[in-house]
């Protein structure tokens, strides 16, 4: 029989031939588009410029990176087929942008809200893609291009690439803005600097950029001139990718003649792989890959149907293309935690086992074959359920499950390497060394990179990842209101191995020994103040899995209520910043608290709390005691409803030293409660920041109690697309009498009806409140206030855009005050009062029905309204030495009384020195809009329709595009552009904005003219 060593040499001799005569040759290019140096250098700058989304964060790089062999290394979850997260069929997908209206305002995705959107699955390997004739994992992009801009057929053969390229930058869940058009994209192209983000260039894009050209020079070296085109910008991203071509690997030069490229160990790996285990069958040679779509049968056919979707035969219903390991090298595996995490299939597995019968992972049932470093296209990690299970408990990978204490016996000597492999080749078994060759690494040859250096670093890269990006910012989602995405967090908790312990026991806390694990043994647990050695045997046995216990899961279908007969131990988790979690499952199951303190008392810096009903109790969840947090670390609150609380529902008591604490309440419901969010801070030295993003607060007589008296940097309150209803009052601001702590309270977007005073904020003349209102709709009962702000000598910042405000707005300034600032709200049926002995006002393009605007008697500052409207008000001025001052102001049906200053009427209700129309249109009539620019000027016009009372709805802006480029010369010096606007015939329509920026172009023989942005523009009152 021949030897081992003989039988290895015979399988590598055959590689070797295979291999050389098919060896990685340079990828062909198609006839319509040859690969020349300075195309793929301008495809290269396309490729790493973020600017080619809509919103300036996201770049081709994002998603395929050198670093991890041109796929993906993030990592972001997406619900699935049921749209719902956290069930079976959920998918790990690449993270892409905030789902944006047309033009780019960001709108909330009925899936992912502000945060991220996720694909549905991870992005494949662009490395060496050049070789195949369809690319993604279904198939869909061919090696026929069609210009997605004039329709016209561009490429019969061979670009596939081309055909990629034109996907994700028009896509709205990757790279774009809704209904962005490739036209769009040409046009933003051509008046951008390329890289302007970038933070860093490799040598040859600083080379091409020392110049300063813009993309229309570089349009100029590629094509020979300057016009910027959908075709141009595609063919120039696929010539830069036929560039990633990964032909430097140790298989490669080992094909080519050189024995010393692989060792010994991996020759016994290549020979296994390219026989016994059966590897090359599908990972052929030398791409390996075959280029062919498989159905593995990992996953039922009905999640995703792959390749059916291209060619909408049955037959291909949930198969998918064979991957390429090429381009990732091993040494991009940062730790062994990354085992399993890569975006390119990997064959250890398979060595591994070395089966001998079948190719590895043949189809052969939902999970069969699957291996542990084996990644899926959608990575996802089933998850071991136990029928009947009630209550489960996962845990990370960062270390071991406690056990119970070892046999002695049972102990491992150290490892020795060599009796290990004695002992495997005793049992037939090859040496644990004998994997199969790294096709992978090091990085290509002619690839300008796939070398994780050889790139331009993006803007993004070098802070957090913003919610929202650079797009244009409106008052729902202004980009330096920043946020933690909640999706980031989660996944961070989704990625490792899971230890499962089934339950039936619904009461808490439960008899420590029994066959039942109780909910408060299961925080125990987690806390680890109770180890798995203490459980009884049969507990011990529903635990499964590696790693620490660190999540605690409640199927609402088997334990629907849980009635707390003492209060459950603090969630404090095993130590700072490991992150601890408590969630529902399968709906909300209950947990009832009656006559305790707290139905659940969170201490931990790191802590996820979701898919709850608390109900009774003084309060439903207590955060305290957590110090030393960092924007890294925070308190996330989800899908929480509480009820019937006796004094709040959320209770957040600072005390001690705190850095940061971020405390997110968001898709909560709060009901019945004397005060729903009840902030106490007393910290030192830290800033206190409570979060609540789309929560529902009916019955709640205060909304939000923030009470400081603290001494640190800022405590903060933020309420986005929240609604207040049946209740008295939304937020109560008050301090201390040591209080030296800056206090912001901050609401966005939100419906806000009371039957008191909505906002009542206390100010101090010692340091700032800020009170900042955007884009709401605040409506108290008759006769109180929208806000009462105050009192006389307090330092206030009070900013209120966009906003429809019935009742009074009462706010007392100090001499200390910082701004107070009014523009574009609509104020009705109320009265509108200023003491101020602080700077002037900055109140404009404000509209003002049937109210009475008074500057009391104590003020000493001018009260200045620019380019506003009165209809049916009252302007009183009382004779203060501080006049109200109308500058360029249309009134109608208004008197005057007292010290008013009234200069440069404006003729109509439009607003605006610079801007002309008609009288205030009606419903179902038009509007003329007249622009006028200095010379060499091109206008763009955008124009929307804005209805803050529907801002909740799943399309929160009515939003109608309407865009002119006509211009006339007019004069000498100026262009005038005219927009003839129909007002739409829509009952819910309240008012209209309009923006206008400049873009750049050769008008009149200049070639250059910087953009500038002119002032936000006007709101005008539209009549039923």
């Amino acid at each position: 029989m021949p030897s081992h060593s003989f039988r290895v040499a015979a399988a590598l001799v055959l590689a070797a031939s295979v291999a050389t005569s098919q060896a990685l040759t340079p990828p062909p290019a198609p006839y319509e588009n040859p690969l020349t140096a300075a195309k793929a250098v301008l495809g290269k700058a396309l490729y790493w410029d973020e600017q080619l989304s809509s919103d300036n964060t996201m770049a081709c790089g994002s998603c395929h990176r050198p670093g991890a062999g041109g796929a993906d290394p993030r990592i972001g979850r997406h619900p699935g087929p049921d749209a719902l997260f956290h069930t079976a069929d959920d998918r790990l997908g690449s993270p892409g942008i905030v789902l944006s209206r047309p033009g780019g305002a960001y709108t909330p995705s009925p899936l992912f809200a502000l945060n991220p959107q996720v694909t549905g699955r991870i992005s494949p390997t662009n490395v060496g893609a050049a070789y195949f004739s369809t690319l993604r994992w279904d198939g869909r992009a061919t090696e026929t291009f069609v210009d997605p801009q004039t329709g016209l057929l561009r490429i019969m053969f061979g670009g596939a690439l081309e055909s990629h390229a034109a996907g994700p930058p028009v896509n709205d869940g990757e790279m774009a803005f809704a209904a962005r058009t490739w036209s769009d994209i040409a046009q933003k192209v051509a008046r951008v600097q390329p890289l302007a983000l970038a933070t860093s260039l490799p040598p040859d894009l600083a080379q091409a950029l020392a110049s300063g050209p813009d993309y229309g020079e570089l349009m100029r070296r590629a094509f020979g001139d300057r016009r910027v085109d959908s075709t141009r910008i595609i063919y120039a991203l696929a010539s830069y990718q036929r560039t990633l071509v990964p032909d430097r690997t140790p298989w490669d030069r080992f094909v080519l003649g050189d024995p010393t490229a692989l060792t010994p160990s991996q020759q016994n790996g290549l020979a296994l792989f390219t026989g016994a285990a059966g590897c090359a069958r599908c990972h052929t040679p030398p791409l390996f890959s075959d280029g062919t779509f498989r159905n593995l049968g990992l996953r039922p056919v009905g999640e995703d149907l792959g390749w059916q979707l291209a060619t909408l035969d049955p037959t291909d219903r949930g198969k998918f293309k064979m991957p390429t390991p090429r381009g990732r090298g091993a040494g991009a595996l940062r730790s062994t935690a990354d085992v399993g995490r890569a975006r390119t299939a990997r064959l250890w597995g398979s060595a591994r086992r070395q089966r001998r019968d079948r190719a590895p992972h043949a189809a052969r049932g939902p999970a069969a074959g699957r291996q542990p470093g084996v990644p899926h296209r959608h990575r996802r990690r089933a998850r071991r359920r136990s029928r009947g299970a009630g209550l489960r408990v996962r845990a990370r990978s960062a270390g071991p499950v406690p056990r119970p204490a070892a046999d002695p016996r049972r102990a491992r000597p150290p490892a020795d390497p060599r009796a290990d492999g004695a002992e495997r080749q005793r049992r037939g078994q090859r040496p644990r060394d004998a994997r199969a060759p790294d096709p992978r690494r090091p990085r290509a040859a002619r690839c300008s990179a796939p070398s994780p250096g050889d790139r331009a670093r993006r803007g993004c890269a070098r802070r957090r990842r913003r919610h929202v990006g650079r797009g244009r910012r409106d008052s729902l989602t202004d980009t330096r209101m920043k946020t933690l995405p909640l999706a980031l967090l989660l996944t961070s908790s989704l990625v490792a191995q899971t230890t499962v312990a089934s339950v039936d026991d619904p009461v808490s806390p439960g008899v420590l020994g029994d066959a039942r694990l109780s909910l408060d043994e299961a925080i125990r647990l987690v806390n680890g103040q109770l180890t798995v050695a203490q459980l009884s045997a049969a507990e011990a046995m529903r635990l499964m899995g590696t790693g620490p216990l660190t999540a605690i899961e409640i199927d609402a279908t088997t334990t629907p209520m849980i009635v707390l007969q003492q209060a459950l131990t603090p969630l404090d988790g095993p130590s700072a910043g490991v992150a601890v979690e408590l969630r529902g499952m399968q709906g909300r199951p209950m947990i009832h608290a009656t006559g305790l303190a707290y139905a659940l008392r969170i201490r931990t810096n790191t802590a996820i709390v979701m898919d709850l009903m608390l109900v009774d109790g003084d309060a439903g969840v207590l955060v305290d005691d957590v110090v030393n947090m960092t924007l890294d670390e925070m308190v996330m609150l989800h899908g929480l409803e509480l009820t019937g609380q006796t004094q709040a529902g959320l209770r957040l008591s600072a005390t001690g030293p705190m850095a940061d604490t971020p405390v997110m309440l968001m898709h909560s419901e709060l009901h019945q409660q004397v005060i729903g969010v009840e902030i106490d801070d007393h910290s030192a030295g830290g800033a206190v920041m409570f979060e609540a993003e789309h929560c529902h607060f009916d019955d709640v007589q205060l909304g939000v109690d923030l009470f400081s008296d603290a001494s640190g940097s800022m405590t903060m309150c933020r309420l986005f697309r929240c609604v207040f209803m049946n209740g008295a009052q939304l937020l109560k601001v008050r301090r201390g009498a040591t209080n030296d702590q800056r206090i912001m309270a901050m609401l966005v977007g939100g419906d806000f009806t009371t039957t008191g005073d909505t906002v009542d904020a206390q100010g101090t003349a010692v340091i700032e409140t800020a009170i900042h209102v955007h884009h709401s709709l605040i409506h108290p009962a008759p006769g109180r206030r929208a806000f009462l702000v105050g009192p006389q000598d307090a330092r206030i910042d009070f900013h209120l855009s966009e906003n429809v405000v019935w009742g009074d707005v009462d706010v007392t300034e100090g001499r200390l005050n910082r701004r107070l600032w009014c523009w574009n709200n609509l104020f009705r049926d109320g009265v509108f009062a200023v003491t101020n002995a602080g700077t002037t006002t900055n109140f404009r393009w404000n509209r003002f029905e049937n109210c009475t605007v008074r500057a009391r008697p104590a003020n000493t500052s001018r009260m200045l309204h620019v380019s506003s409207e009165f209809d049916g008000c009252t302007i009183d001025g009382q004779a203060t030495l501080g006049a109200v001052e109308l500058e360029n102001c249309y009134a109608t049906s208004s008197t005057t009384t007292g010290n008013v200053a009234i200069r440069n009427p404006a003729p109509s209700r439009w607003l605006g020195t610079t801007w002309a129309s008609t009288e205030s249109p009606s419903i179902g009539t038009a509007v003329d809009l007249t622009m006028d620019l200095p010379l060499g000027m091109l206008g763009v016009w955008q124009v929307g329709f804005t209805d803050p009372r529907v801002v909740l709805t799943e399309e929160p802006w009515r939003f109608y595009a309407h865009r002119s480029f006509g211009v006339l010369l007019h004069g000498v010096y100026a262009l005038r552009s005219t927009l003839r606007l129909p007002v739409p015939n829509d009952p819910n329509l309240v008012g209209l904005e309009l923006y206008c920026t400049a873009i750049t172009g050769p008008i009149l023989g200049q070639t250059h003219v910087p953009a500038f942005s002119l002032p936000r523009g006007v709101y005008l009152s539209i009549r039923n």
